[in-house]
This record gives structure tokens, C-alpha cells and sequence, in this order.
């Protein structure tokens, strides 16, 4: 089973501590798409498109990468892999459950599901045969004819269809339980490896009156959402996770999969927090 795993350059080294998570658990076929490499993507920003049905610039940040999660679909009509964001790490081998699934279940694609929505940033593949290319659907996003959401919860019936629900414990957000197969730091202000930096994502989702409110409730001493009033990455909530996340990176480190002049270059470049690094697993 192919892996391809979803970047940038803010969070590439997140996803080379990804891929070794993958290496170590046997699996070598890992291709690591990023957004800097694929012009026909890089093109398209500072263009607009529907978010929610509003008007939105697509920004190159934190999560700049998430469209290239649907190039895996029409890269040579792919019969079985697996598609994560760079903040998804493998720890435990899902080989003998996903292959079950895959013997058994008819689908095109598999991935958990919150309340009534998917969750695209873990998908595993199955015989897709796309009458569309990647360069159709960034188009019709771009061209204001599909929403975001359609594509990043897998509505549209133009793009999507035979969709089966994963159990959770292959996308567990920012947890760790003893059935977790995926751990995914889903909540971008509380990644571990960006704690003390300042935040280079706009968050969509925090509105200004939902920031008074948090505000008042700040002054008011009473408990508030600390993260929609930082400016900086704070420390992840989850100790045990932020512990499995440190040991991950160091281990990649020492294993060579990550270069020290990598890990310079990012500190330097402020994608890396050199306070998180230095921690003693």
C-alpha cells in the first residue's frame, strides 16, 4: 500500500516525523507531496474561492496543502493507498484491520467520520477510476463553482461517492487510547512541535464576537478559550500526547530521516520551535 502524505514547507518536517512513524512499522512506498512542488496549486494563490459559501483567499499557511489531499485520486487511477496530513502519525501498524476492510467492504474511499461530516485528512483508497482530474476539481473550486467544505467533507457527488465509515481509532484527534491507530494533532494552535511561535494560520472559524466573549470571560476570571486569544502556539493540553509527539521526532532525528540542517534550517525559519526540541523526552 502507497502512502502519500500532504505538506508544505511550515509543516514538512511534521510530515518526514510522519512518514518515519509509517518506515518504521515496515512500510517504504511513502511519497511526500508538497505544495512548493506543484506549480499547477501554487498558481492559484492569493485567488479567491467559496469557503462556506464566502469569498476567501487562498493563503499560503499552516494549512495551504489540504487541496493536495485529492492528487492521489488520478495518479495513475490508484487501486490502494493511503492519504494523511503531515500532523498524522502511524502508532500502531492498521495492516491487518484496513486489509479486512479492504477484503470485505466495497468502497472507493474509507475514513472516519464526526457527527455528520468525513474527515479527508485520513483516507485510504480502493479502486478508484476518476472521470476528473486534479486540475478539474482545483478549477471548479477556484472558478466558484464547488465549495471548499464539499470537497474537504466529501459532499459532492460530482467528485466523491462510495464513502465508508473507519472506526475512529484510525484518526484519533489529539488523544491517545490504547486501540489508537492514527494519532492526528488535529487542533493547529496546541501542535506540539510549534509551541511559544507565533501563529501563522488565520483562524476562520473565531469570530470576533466569540473573541470578546472569551475576552470578557478573561478579565472576569472566569474559564475561557485560551487559544482564540493567542498569538502564540501553546502547549498541547495532553501531556501523554505531547510526550508520543517529542519521543517521535527524536527518534526520527536520531534515526537520520531528519537532518540536522533540516531541523536548523526550520527552526530558523520559525517552523520548528526550538523550545519544543530541546525538551528531554
Amino acid at each position: 500500500m502507497k502512502i502519500y502524505i500532504c505538506t508544505n514547507k511550515f509543516q514538512k518536517l511534521a510530515a518526514k516525523v510522519a512518514a518515519y512513524s509509517f518506515s518504521k512499522l515496515g512500510y517504504h512506498e511513502i511519497e511526500i507531496l508538497e505544495l512548493e512542488k506543484n506549480e499547477f496549486l501554487k498558481s492559484k494563490l492569493n485567488l479567491t474561492y467559496l469557503r462556506n459559501g464566502k469569498l476567501t483567499k487562498f493563503v499560503d499557511d499552516l494549512q495551504s496543502f489540504t487541496l493536495l489531499r485529492f492528487l492521489p485520486f488520478t495518479i495513475n487511477n490508484t487501486k490502494k493507498c493511503l492519504i494523511i496530513d503531515p500532523d498524522v502519525f502511524a502508532l500502531q501498524d492498521p495492516k491487518n484491520r484496513i486489509n479486512k476492510i479492504f477484503d470485505e467492504e466495497n468502497f472507493q474511499i474509507a475514513c472516519t467520520k464526526i457527527g455528520n461530516n468525513f474527515r479527508s485528512e485520513v483516507m485510504f483508497l480502493k479502486n478508484t477510476n476518476t472521470d476528473w482530474s486534479f486540475e478539474d476539481i482545483i478549477n471548479d473550486l477556484f472558478n466558484h463553482k464547488i465549495d471548499y467544505k464539499e470537497l474537504i467533507n466529501l459532499t459532492s457527488k460530482r467528485y466523491f461517492s462510495n464513502i465508508f465509515t473507519l472506526p475512529i481509532f484510525f484518526n484519533h484527534h489529539d488523544k491517545i487510547e490504547n486501540d489508537t491507530i492514527f494519532l492526528h494533532t488535529s487542533k493547529r494552535i496546541t501542535q506540539p512541535w510549534k509551541e511559544g511561535l507565533q501563529v501563522d494560520f488565520y483562524n476562520e472559524n473565531t469570530t470576533k464576537y466569540y473573541k470578546f466573549k472569551q475576552f470578557l470571560k478573561k478579565i472576569l476570571n472566569l474559564r475561557y478559550d485560551k487559544s482564540s486569544l493567542s498569538n502564540h502556539y501553546i502547549k498541547h493540553p495532553n501531556i501523554i500526547v505531547s510526550k508520543k509527539v517529542l519521543y517521535l521526532f527524536k527518534e526520527t532525528l536520531k534515526s537520520g530521516f531528519i537532518k540536522s540542517d533540516e531541523l536548523e534550517s526550520a527552526i530558523k525559519s520559525n517552523y520548528i520551535s526550538e523550545k519544543f526540541i530541546n525538551k528531554q523526552v
